[in-house]
């Protein structure tokens, strides 16, 4: 029988495994090319997944079978929508209730990127965090054999999926029986490299250092994810907090914005720890992977600076109770590169310089001239789709940038709207915060540098795109040409 490779998809052996547990997981499979160039019929919808002999076709050196689009998507949906009855099933080996979970967690994670609209499978990634919370964490070698398999699986889909599985194991050694706080912050383990969607492959596995531009655009992935959440109530505020500081550490040199310690939500502090472990043991295009003790060898030099030393002694208590002291034992792991695309998580570090370069000079502000900021919901603190409005004074202000005070922060590489009056006109430009910092003053908790871009319309900076509005308007201020 010949088919159309071109109409099939690639399915790893250990994806295909996994899916046999389906009730749809009756389809047409075929193997890879003959040497015509054709696919080879292996199995017929009458015999299907659970009919094959895995065993043998991984010791021919087999890797994958091919499935009809169609029939894949059936056979994930129903897999999905089976997995609670799977991890209460007595009769499924830790293993494969493992497989089956970080399958259905690497096609949720994987729509969520693709989507046009990330927020239409929220609804899902909140339902599998329940289904992982009632599942897994009553059993401790299901949980213990999916951090096992985290080591296998590389991808930027099943990145977030083991960074929301990792986070609820944590949360769950710390908090106890929470099931509200642990949600939360298995979610928000699930969706932080939500933003890296909009950022180049290239670019987020580039192996040389990066321009002062393209850490920009990196440091701005917390901000971009939770403005791709939109107003979906799943996404709470705390979910939002979490998202936005994963990338804070304990010392104050993380992004976007150097909060330290206590400043730091639990679940960031969490999400820290697997997010890194997870990023360490994956091959990079620029170095090889660790294993998963010497990547825990390597983190403790961070601890007290990246991580939090308490969070972290329990870290270490999980892990060497569910992966000993021998490699990871898991043989049957899902690759699901030839899905999911290549993986391209990386932890791009970088202190922040203590001295701001100025291109051009500085006016204080001798008058009290204030900026109108218009805030769009997409941050924690203001209700969907609202606009608010805070007065913030101007320090000072140049043809290239302005330093600001703030009530509340504002996140560096978030990209802002400005409103300069010159006395003559008015005019909008694009800007960027490149530093927030404590302020000293008793009034203002905040200090912001903010930079110009460039021109832009009064249409586009009230567009949805960027999550702040400045306005300059009570006196005239110099303006970029």
């Amino acid at each position: 029988m010949q088919q159309d490779e071109s109409d099939l998809k690639v399915v790893p052996i250990g994806a295909a495994r996994a899916l046999s547990r389906s009730s749809a997981s009756g389809v047409t499979i075929y193997l890879p090319s003959d040497q015509n160039g054709e696919p080879v019929l292996y199995r017929g919808a009458d015999a299907g997944l659970p009919d094959v002999n895995y065993r043998r076709l991984e010791g021919s050196g087999l890797e994958h079978l091919l499935i009809d689009a169609t029939d894949l998507r059936r056979c994930e949906q129903a897999l999905e929508a089976e997995l609670a009855d799977i991890l209460f099933d007595p009769s499924i080996d830790a293993k494969e209730k493992a497989a089956c979970a970080q399958q259905v967690g690497v096609n949720v994670a994987r729509d969520l990127l693709t989507a046009g609209r990330p927020s239409d499978h929220l609804d899902r990634a909140a339902n599998l965090v329940d289904t992982l919370i009632d599942g897994v964490l009553r059993d401790r070698q299901v949980s213990g054999t999916l951090l096992n398999m985290s080591a296998h699986h590389q991808s930027t889909a099943s990145h977030m999926f083991a960074v929301g599985a990792l986070s609820t194991m944590l949360a769950y050694e710390v908090l106890g029986n929470q099931p509200d706080q642990i949600r939360a912050i298995a979610l928000a383990g699930m969706l932080h490299d939500l933003g890296k969607m909009s950022l180049e492959a290239a670019l987020l596995s580039k192996s040389t250092p990066l321009t002062a531009d393209e850490m920009t655009l990196i440091r701005q992935h917390p901000i971009e994810s939770v403005r791709l959440l939109g107003d979906d109530s799943n996404a709470t505020e705390s979910v939002r907090l979490m998202i936005l500081q994963h990338h804070e550490r304990m010392d104050g040199r993380g992004y976007p914005l150097g909060l330290k310690g206590e400043e730091l939500e639990l679940g960031s502090r969490i999400i820290a720890i697997t997010d890194a472990f997870h990023a360490m043991i994956g091959k990079r295009d620029y170095r090889h992977e660790l294993a998963p003790q010497e990547a825990v060898q390597k983190m403790r030099f961070q601890v007290g600076k990246q991580f939090d030393p308490e969070l972290f002694q329990t870290w270490e208590m999980l892990f060497k109770r569910s992966v000993g002291r021998g490699d990871c034992p898991l043989t049957t792991a899902i690759d699901d590169t030839a899905q999911t695309g290549p993986g391209y998580h990386s932890d791009h570090g970088g202190t922040r310089k203590t001295v701001v370069d100025r291109k051009s000079p500085r006016s204080i502000c001798p008058q009290p001239i204030k900026a109108r900021c218009l805030r769009t919901g997409r941050l924690p603190g203001v209700a969907a789709g609202e606009w608010g409005q805070i007065e913030c004074p101007i320090r000072d202000v140049s043809r290239s940038g302005a330093c600001i005070d703030l009530p509340e922060p504002m996140y560096r590489g978030e990209v802002v709207s400005v409103m300069l009056n010159s006395g003559a006109d008015v005019k909008w430009l694009r800007a960027v915060i490149r530093w927030c910092r404590r302020s000293e003053s008793e009034d203002w908790a905040y200090q912001a540098g903010i930079q110009f871009l460039h021109r832009i319309s009064a249409a586009e900076a009230h567009s949805e795109q960027p999550m702040h509005g400045i306005a300059i308007d009570e006196e005239p201020v110099a303006v970029p040409q």
